[in-house]
């Protein structure tokens, strides 16, 4: 009952948890050799009887079997590759008599224990549970989100991109102010229309109607077909009214110069 009490504290006492495990042998040197007086032996512990390389502690039986003449010794038991303790794990105070004790101890380098006896024995291990990390906890809420950390320097400036394509033609801008009047223009050339033996003259700004001599217009002859045709003075020419709504006048001014009016009809 004692040694239950003793486990059970022992695997609520730390961060590890006891992994029970059926009691399996390990070691015994009466297979192998017996440990002479003042001996340290190191002997493997994970990879066999089920303990993962992730045991980081061993819970066994430690049983010395001495010969049947020997004095009375004592073994002690820690990790390999650490000092060794003062403490003993078991003391046989009976010079022959073989004892056994439950032993809890770290586990060292390559997952062994090492033992030291004072006087020659034989040594039998039987595991019984080992110790080990537990599965990880649930994940803990999220904390609260920190201040904003001071910005960081400006970085330089990157190289140009491409252009990129043309975009839609924007809506018409609003009509702009009207600009200065300019200055007045020529005034219209004077529009001649013939009545009867007369001829109208008219202006933009007048119309008035004279008499005069035809002999004194000139001789009609045939409508030029440009303002450089030939012609002398006073000779002129005219559309046929019946023939165009918009008939006109041709008057050769000066040699080989022809004016054009248009003719209103009275």
């Amino acid at each position: 009952m004692k040694r239950l009490v003793f486990l059970l504290m022992l695997s609520l006492s730390g961060q590890s948890i006891l992994y029970p495990i059926s009691p399996c042998r390990l070691a015994d040197t009466r297979q192998t050799s017996q440990m002479i007086a003042g001996e340290t032996r190191n002997f493997q512990v994970t990879g066999l009887c089920t303990i993962p390389s992730t045991a980081s502690g061993i819970v066994l039986n430690l049983t010395l079997v001495p010969p049947t003449v020997s004095a009375p010794g004592y073994a002690t038991v820690w990790p390999a590759g650490s000092s060794m303790p003062l403490a003993a794990a078991i003391t046989d105070t009976i010079a022959g008599m073989v004892i056994s004790n439950a032993v809890t101890t770290g586990l060292g380098t390559n997952g062994q224990i090492s033992i030291y006896v004072l006087e020659a024995t034989n040594v039998v291990l039987d595991a019984e549970a080992w110790l080990g990390s537990g599965p990880p906890g649930p994940t803990g809420p999220t904390g609260p989100q920190g201040v904003p950390g001071p910005a960081g320097p400006q970085g330089s400036i990157g190289p140009t991109g491409a252009t990129g394509p043309t975009g839609p033609q924007g809506t018409l801008g609003p009509i702009g102010p009207t600009g200065q009047t300019g200055p007045a223009g020529l005034p219209s050339p004077p529009v001649v229309g013939l009545a009867g033996g007369g001829i109208q003259i008219m202006t933009e700004s007048s119309q008035q109607q004279v008499s005069v001599d035809q002999t004194l217009v000139g001789l009609r002859v045939a409508v030029p077909q440009r303002s450089s045709s030939p012609c002398v003075e006073n000779v002129w020419a005219m559309d046929d009214p019946t023939k165009t709504s918009t008939p006109h006048g041709y008057l050769c001014a000066l040699a080989n110069t022809w004016l054009e009016w248009s003719l209103t009809t009275f």
